[in-house]
């Protein structure tokens, strides 16, 4: 069932089909500090979406939803499973504040550290929305109604992992949504494949409010509405912009270039509008309002957009570092230029538009007015095409550990501009480069040694190493994990990347060896025994005899080298008889005589 981000979710869903806008605040909720003695509270965990105008539809595929508890005085910590929806949802349904509920059930009280999701391998049965059985599932409908299979990156394939801290209380409700950046998340190569590229904020829902509106053609009566275009709710940093939350506005009958977005009180945005819907042979020119958002209710912004000229630029991205062939990095290009967003008193104004041409009495800011996130065709080239409307831009190349390429592109009527960009690494070095470890696993730990001004990220890549904490950092910085038990039979490797450079990581599996491999009795029976040998004096192994005149009587199980002692009792049925006893996986063979 698809609900506001709000407890009272039947309520909520009758408020969405009859007015979205017709919207309240959201109260407050859990607070206070985490107790780790005892007790339950609830979690509620939902799906949403920011969006993008490029597809038809995204279809991504949950099998589970995990959560990480801290260490605690009890001892109870790690991962556990909170739901198992093994279900196929289509992002692009998830906008302007309607959320999926993945889960909504009893957790142990405590103070918790990071989120995984399960992305699954096999599709729900429902149709999709061509009323078709799913082709896959992780794939994405085009434009023109075709299907194209996302491929879901190595990194990815044991779950995507969030850190986030979140409290649960004894008798508290938490509720987190899971915003799905689709935006970022699907990426096109140049060879044609699509990439699952999982981008996404996690949201706690408690004080927070909605910013809703209308966005509509400047100068138009009546006001003619721009579905599809992209609001972004924008922090200015520096000479660019942090993008905090965005959604595209609402194509739906009634409620066409409506949106709405779930923000914190008491905090200053630009909000930024941008369509790169083509109308009468133009484009849009991007838009943008200052609002600051009051403790005590939601706020209205409506906005107008100018038609104007257009241009393209396109280039080449080179990546410089480590780069794994098998997995490259993916590369994000974002475009900003700056704006006359408006001042709080001005903006505050209820249903105020405004416009590039009209504003007034206005501050200038920097905002990020779309990006693209590619990778590597056939060729190793990361390249990119895209139209803008007339106006000066900041082209920004930046990929996770990489520090950032800018040049500035001046788009023309009709012209064209060549912008080559080229990100480095920013991580100077690991220590260690490797670790190894042997069957039990255990913990390790890197040291990373990067500039000041470097912003890293570190990610495993497989289920039986888990990041426990520097999972992300900027400078200088330490990296902990834990190696599992490799129960495997074999000996296994893996690589943690931290910001382009790679720390190697390998395990030893438990080897086993039994003395004698078989043994022989008369009718009468008697006793027996199997030397047990281990390559590590960790290694733990049991012993079985599966029949009833066999009975280990000392050794069933051990850990390290050791004996199985075992008995056969008389044989009284006449005929020979062969069983066996399996003692580490390894058999050993009885045979009686009548």
């Amino acid at each position: 069932m698809k609900n506001l981000i709000f407890k009272s979710h039947n309520l909520l869903k009758l408020v969405i089909i009859l007015c979205v806008f017709a919207l309240i605040c959201i109260g407050c909720g859990g607070g206070g500090g985490g107790s780790d003695g005892g007790g339950t509270g609830t979690l509620s965990v939902g799906l949403t979406d920011s969006s993008t105008s490029k597809y038809l539809a995204i279809y991504v595929t949950i099998d589970e939803v995990q959560v990480n508890k801290k260490k605690s005085s009890n001892g109870n910590s790690g991962w556990r499973t909170v739901a198992t929806p093994m279900k196929t949802y289509n992002l692009l349904k998830l906008v302007n504040g309607i959320t999926e509920i993945l889960s909504e059930d009893e957790l142990e009280a405590g103070t918790y550290q990071q989120i995984r999701l399960i992305i699954g391998k096999t599709a729900e049965s429902e149709n999709n929305i061509n009323g078709e059985p799913h082709p896959d599932a992780n794939y994405v409908v085009l434009n023109d109604g075709s299907y194209v299979s996302l491929k879901i990156p190595s990194g990815f394939q044991t779950g995507v992992k969030l850190v986030h801290n979140f409290v649960v209380e004894d008798g508290s409700f938490v509720e987190l949504v899971l915003d799905f950046e689709a935006c970022k998340s699907v990426v096109e190569t140049g060879s044609g494949e699509y990439i699952l590229n999982p981008t996404i904020k996690v949201i706690e829902t408690a004080n927070k409010c909605f910013v809703y509106g209308r966005v509509t053609e400047y100068g138009t009566d009546p006001a003619i509405p721009i579905t599809g275009a992209l609001v972004s709710a924008q922090i200015p940093d520096g000479f660019s912009a942090s993008v905090v939350r965005s959604t595209l506005t609402s194509e739906d009958e009634g409620e066409e270039g409506h949106y709405s977005l779930l923000l914190s009180p008491g905090q200053t945005y630009n909000m930024v509008v941008y369509s790169d819907k083509k109308v009468d042979g133009q484009l849009y020119l991007p838009a943008c309002a200052e609002i600051t958002i009051q403790p005590d209710g939601d706020l209205e912004q409506n906005i107008t957009l100018v038609k104007s000229d257009f241009g393209t630029i396109f280039g080449d991205v080179s990546v410089s570092g480590v780069i794994d062939p098998n997995d490259p990095p993916i590369v994000s290009i974002s475009f900003y230029t700056t704006l006359e967003c408006g001042n709080n008193d001005y903006i505050e104004a209820a249903n105020l538009s405004v416009s590039p041409i009209e504003a007034a009495n206005l501050s200038v800011s920097p905002i990020e007015v779309t990006n693209l996130s590619v990778s590597p065709g056939s060729s190793g080239i990361y390249s990119y095409t895209v139209e803008l409307p007339v106006g000066e831009y900041d082209v920004v190349a930046s990929s996770e550990g990489f520090a950032p390429d800018n040049k500035t592109a001046v788009v023309t009527s009709g012209g064209s501009v060549e912008i080559d960009l080229e990100p480095g690494g920013c991580v100077d070095s690991l220590s260690p480069a490797s670790q190894s470890f042997n069957s039990s696993g255990g913990p390790g730990s890197i040291s990373v040694t990067a500039p000041t001004d470097c912003s890293w990220s570190a990610s495993e890549g497989v289920d039986w190493i888990d990041i426990t904490s520097g999972s992300s950092g900027i400078g200088n910085g330490t990296v902990t994990y834990t190696v599992s038990a490799n129960t495997t039979g074999s000996s296994r490797a893996a690589v943690i990347t931290v910001g382009g450079q790679s720390h190697t990581v390998t395990q030893t599996a438990c080897a086993y060896s039994i003395s004698p491999a078989s043994q022989s009795f008369n009718s009468s029976g008697g006793p027996g025994s199997i030397s047990v040998t281990t390559s590590e004096t960790t290694c733990s192994w049991s012993a079985s005899e599966g029949v009833d005149w066999i009975d280990i009587t000392s050794g069933s199980s051990g850990i390290g080298n050791g004996t199985v002692t075992y008995t056969v009792s008389a044989n009284t049925t006449g005929s020979s008889r062969t069983a066996v006893i399996t003692v580490a996986g390894q058999t050993h063979t009885v045979t009686q005589a009548p």
